[in-house]
């Protein structure tokens, strides 16, 4: 009977061994399987790598190209001296500094144990409770602080901060814990990051929109350059023919002096041509934003052509021109002239703004008899029309 059962036994151990064996095949093909569509997919993956890969190249190459050309025309690239990226950065490392403080268990000190009904167990319940809604409850009000702060209220933010995490820690105190210290820290340093992000997106996004709009500048002086060109040709040919058909030398002078003024306009042409950052310092007004002035810049050989575009916007009155300002780098006389207006912006977040609480004489003054430029004027004579300078280009 007891050889039976060892039999049987047996024959059952034998049977399970069978069936762990098939199953461990049924197992390994599986596997072998599964490797086998890991290996296709591999392969897949790469193929598409290779294809992003390949249009990142086009796409930096494409972009190298518009720098490359931007340059060609004159147009001078410069990329932001604090990049988005670079904050970005910053962000992420602060918050791997948060992210290792709570996992350490450092982002709460705890100075004693706390105790319920004489139970240590509870006490200690009771403050891990305690100290995830205390987190909670600051994390909150930074989060909160974090989205209201600008650059005018930063300060104030951070001393906001600073206050609630000394209030959160004097409630907490009697419990034997109080938050961090450098927990505090790291939140102050993640809001004046994120603003510093915000900002700079901001500033890339307004500087590809300036470089945009001076690009569309350069092309609309390339345009009025070929159209002026053709003019010239047409006038010259007329006063050439004319020349040849006069009777007196009256005539004759009066022709000769029409060619030399097509002359000195073509040279003029031919100069904006070699002298690619050259143009016009404008300086303009509007009774819809009284006390304050725009100055700006356009490369258009007709500086006034500009001035109406700028009116057709969304403005309830049109602008009014006071004065221009020829340089062979204009864009820099630009730069120059917002530094010294600086403290009078009207925006001081924003630089790529041209309005600044300022008169049209105050900024004459100021070009005048600190930088030495010769403003050329734009008026109205008693006949309602527009006068300009001579020196200014023709409308």
């Amino acid at each position: 009977m007891f050889n039976k059962t060892l039999r049987l036994t047996k024959k059952q151990l034998e049977q399970d061994i069978a069936d762990m064996n098939n199953t461990k095949k049924l197992i390994e093909n599986q596997i072998q399987t599964q490797r086998a569509i890991l290996e296709d997919l591999n392969k897949q993956l790469s193929k598409q790598q290779n294809i992003v890969d390949e249009y990142n190249s086009i796409i930096k190459n494409n972009h190298m190209k518009g720098i490359v050309q931007l340059e060609e025309i004159g147009f001078e690239y410069i990329p932001p001296e604090n990049t988005s990226e670079e904050y970005a950065d910053d962000i992420q490392n602060i918050l791997d500094q948060m992210a290792e403080l709570l996992e350490n268990n450092k982002a709460i000190i705890t100075k004693h144990a706390y105790s319920i009904d004489g139970s240590t167990a509870k006490g200690n319940q009771f403050q891990k409770a305690y100290v995830k809604n205390l987190l909670i409850g600051f994390n909150a009000y930074c989060e909160k602080k974090k989205k209201a702060a600008n650059y005018k209220n930063i300060n104030k933010i951070l001393e906001l901060v600073q206050k609630e995490y000394k209030r959160a820690n004097s409630e907490s105190d009697l419990l034997g814990m109080y938050i961090n210290q450098e927990c505090c820290d790291l939140y102050c340093e993640l809001i004046q990051a994120e603003l510093n992000y915000k900002m700079a997106r901001q500033e890339e996004k307004e500087q590809i929109r300036e470089e945009k709009r001076r690009l569309k500048e350069q092309e609309k002086l390339f345009a009025e350059i070929e159209k002026a060109k053709l003019e010239i040709q047409k006038e010259r040919r007329m006063y050439e023919q004319s020349l040849e058909k006069a009777l007196t030398d009256a005539e004759k002078r009066v022709f000769e002096e029409k060619l030399r003024e097509i002359d000195k306009r073509e040279n003029d042409i031919d100069y904006r041509l070699t002298h690619k950052r050259a143009g016009y310092l404008y300086i303009a007004s509007t009774p819809s934003m009284p006390n304050m002035c725009k100055i700006g810049v356009t490369q258009r050989l007709n500086p006034l052509v500009r001035i109406y575009e700028i009116s057709t916007a969304a403005v309830p009155f049109p602008f009014i021109c006071h004065g221009f300002v020829f340089d062979d780098d204009v864009f820099s006389l630009e730069n120059t002239v917002h530094k010294y207006f600086h403290d009078k912006r009207v925006n001081k977040e924003n630089l790529r703004k041209e309005f600044f609480y300022v008169t049209p004489q105050e900024t004459v003054d100021v070009l005048t008899n600190h930088f030495h430029k010769q403003v050329h004027f734009v008026g109205v004579n008693d006949n309602d029309e527009v006068w300009y300078d001579e020196n200014i280009g023709n409308v």
